[in-house]
């Protein structure tokens, strides 16, 4: 894979710029990309305005690249699914940083205060599960949000 970090645990978010199958993943650069990219339901990921976010952060994608089959998540890894989340939710709490979220429109919200993660489980047709905290809250709170939306990925191990 080019240029990706290949060794993901709970504790990281996602920053890989490829599938993982060598095929890129659509960076959006404007806020006119990234809502396009969600309406046309094209997988995409950004990064936050600010690049010491982006460091901190990694990057934010769209369900459409969660749930592409060419898989978003590096060899002998995969996205949680919704049930797999409240296995998890221990250990998740004690090393998630709250990036915020990227909506539909392109805005950022909530850096510094909420983290939101993508699970692999759909909910409809225009949404999908996450999970959601916030800083200094203890808690990991389940709701559906919109696959458009811009929101950080963990990974566990197969």
């Amino acid at each position: 894979m080019k240029n990706e970090k290949v060794s993901y645990e709970i504790t990281d978010n996602l920053r890989v710029t490829h599938y993982r199958n060598g095929d890129l993943i659509y960076e959006a650069r404007t806020d006119e990309e990234f809502e396009r990219y969600g309406k046309d339901k094209i997988g995409c990921f950004c990064r936050y305005a600010k690049e010491d976010d982006t460091e901190k952060y990694g990057f934010l994608y769209n369900w459409y690249a969660v749930n592409d089959q060419r898989g978003l998540a590096p060899s002998g890894y995969h996205i949680p699914t919704d049930k797999e989340f409240d296995d998890i939710k221990k250990g998740f709490m004690k090393t998630a940083l709250p990036g915020g979220y990227r909506d539909f429109n392109g805005s950022f919200y909530f850096i510094g205060l909420n983290g939101y993660w993508w699970s692999a489980t759909e909910y409809n047709a225009t949404s999908a599960w996450y999970r959601n905290m916030c800083y200094g809250i203890s808690g990991v709170s389940r709701d559906d949000g919109s696959k458009e939306f811009g929101f950080s990925v963990r990974c566990v191990r197969d």
